[in-house]
């Protein structure tokens, strides 16, 4: 996992798209991404997968804390989705 970093393409808030609803949706012609915000009360495990199956080529995941981070990245390891290279989860170095 490295650290991601997000140039500004067209993005759109809270905007319903198939299977769910990603926090921002950030594209660039026919790439699509999900950012999740997580701050450890939602099931960040289910929403990579909701955004996966509704069609997104990369789930980025925003952790709020160090430990939010380090529980993401437990489940990650657990669903066997740590190396997926579709799952992004971003540095919180510097919050």
């Amino acid at each position: 996992m490295g650290i991601v970093s997000i140039a500004c393409f067209a993005s759109q808030q809270d905007r319903k798209d198939g299977n769910g609803r990603p926090d921002l949706i950030v594209s660039k012609g026919d790439f699509r991404a999900a950012v999740e915000i997580e701050t450890g009360k939602s099931d960040p495990m289910a929403n990579v997968k909701k955004n996966l199956k509704a069609g997104f080529q990369m789930v980025i995941i925003m952790p709020t804390s160090q430990a939010v981070h380090d529980s993401i990245l437990r489940s990650l390891q657990a669903e066997s989705l740590a190396g997926d290279p579709r799952i992004r989860i971003a540095s919180v170095k510097g919050l």
